[in-house]
């Protein structure tokens, strides 16, 4: 079972909709 990957994959995910999150706030300001 590809757990590992699996939670490495959601940290990714998570990291980079937080980047796009704070790039947007920065861009709006």
């Amino acid at each position: 079972r590809p757990l590992k990957t699996l939670k490495r994959r959601l940290t990714q995910k998570q990291r980079a909709n937080r980047i796009k999150h704070i790039e947007r706030r920065k861009q709006s300001h």
